[in-house]
């Protein structure tokens, strides 16, 4: 059963204007570990728009558990990873995972993510299903 669908776009520029004027304050307050040192392992452009995948995932996520973010769920309680392969998936604590614990009765969840990036632009689709 499909318990939320969220989508997000955001212009990459937005993102790198950010990050130009806060720098390391603004990653760190909004971004984990992994996905900072993913993005660092991009080069030129792709650095700003794998930093803006991350935002527009957190931001699908959190619209996927009907709340956007607000209150305990952070966009730092949200983070997108990779697998092997580069598959993303995403990793909850803290009030996200609160939350999705919530919405699925205790249950055993699945949340699924689609990025795309093209002309400026990143959008992320997030499914999360109750099995």
């Amino acid at each position: 059963m499909i318990i939320g669908i969220g989508n997000d776009i955001v212009t990459i520029k937005r993102i790198e204007n950010s990050l130009k004027k806060f720098g390391d304050k603004f990653l760190n307050k909004y971004f984990t570990d992994n996905e900072i040192s993913y993005a660092k392992a991009k080069k030129g452009k792709n650095y700003y728009a794998s930093i803006a995948s991350a935002w527009a995932v957190k931001e699908a996520t959190a619209k996927a558990m009907g709340t956007g973010i607000s209150n305990d769920i952070t966009l730092s309680s949200i983070s997108l990873n990779r697998d092997s392969n580069g598959k993303p998936f995403v990793i909850l604590k803290n009030g996200a995972l609160n939350k999705l614990n919530l919405l699925s009765d205790g249950k055993n969840y699945r949340i699924f993510v689609s990025i795309t990036h093209d002309a400026g632009l990143v959008c992320a689709v997030v499914i999360i299903e109750k099995e």
